[in-house]
């Protein structure tokens, strides 16, 4: 409903200009592309590809440093844990246990929208009900 209207209802004080500035257009409602709609987007439009040109000039004429040589060990294979790090792992679980809970529960809600009241044919509707 809020796109919809967002892109149908004419500006306070304004005629023929939508909140959205008439993009996307839609003929059936009356909300067509103004002029300087179209010229702003290809304005835009070739501002960025000027930007994108300027940047990769730039950063080709500009000199590079040397490739550097790979380590001769993995600087991590030794580290230990500090108290610090160690702190944090009550941290990591919960956000984890929370990311596992939250796509299951995203799982068991796509298949109430598919299969009903049930999960994979298991009727979980009766212990997890979903209104």
């Amino acid at each position: 409903f809020w796109t919809s209207w967002a892109a149908a209802a004419d500006r306070p004080g304004e005629t023929d200009i939508s909140y959205t500035s008439n993009w996307p257009h839609e003929p059936l409602v009356g909300n067509t592309m103004t002029g300087g709609a179209a010229v702003w987007s290809m304005v835009s439009i070739v501002m960025l590809l000027g930007g994108i040109a300027a940047m990769l000039w730039l950063h080709g004429s500009s000199k590079h440093e040397e490739e550097s040589a790979p380590l001769p060990a993995d600087p991590f294979l030794n580290v230990v844990a500090t108290p610090s790090m160690k702190a944090t792992r009550k941290y990591f679980f919960a956000v984890i246990g929370l990311m596992l809970v939250q796509i299951g529960m995203g799982a068991i809600t796509a298949h109430y929208a598919v299969e009903g009241e049930s999960f994979f044919g298991i009727p979980l509707a009766q212990v997890l009900p979903y209104v």
